[in-house]
């Protein structure tokens, strides 16, 4: 199997959304007007997001976590993002 691309990736899940979202509608995708099919969906967070430094000496390099996570969660998940934060790929 090929890897899709992250570009391949987020084409295929708009598809599949706008496939699902007309069948819900009782339409076929053939019945769908090209207008549409343009309208992007915009995807949400279920829940608050809580941002967190990853690099306490850089306040920038932050990520965010879901707020509803336990606090032993949240400190083993806190954790692991600083022990790795070599792994991360930051915007200049």
């Amino acid at each position: 199997m090929s890897r899709l691309s992250v570009k391949d990736r987020k084409g295929m899940w708009t598809m599949l959304l706008t496939k699902a979202l007309l069948v819900k509608k009782g339409k076929t995708p053939e019945e769908k007007n090209l207008e549409e099919a343009e309208t992007p969906v915009k995807v949400q967070p279920t829940e608050e997001l809580l941002n967190i430094e990853i690099i306490p000496e850089n306040p920038n390099k932050t990520t965010r976590i879901g707020s509803h996570l336990g606090e032993e969660a949240k400190k083993e998940i806190i954790l692991c993002l600083q022990c790795n934060a070599n792994i991360f790929a930051w915007t200049p």
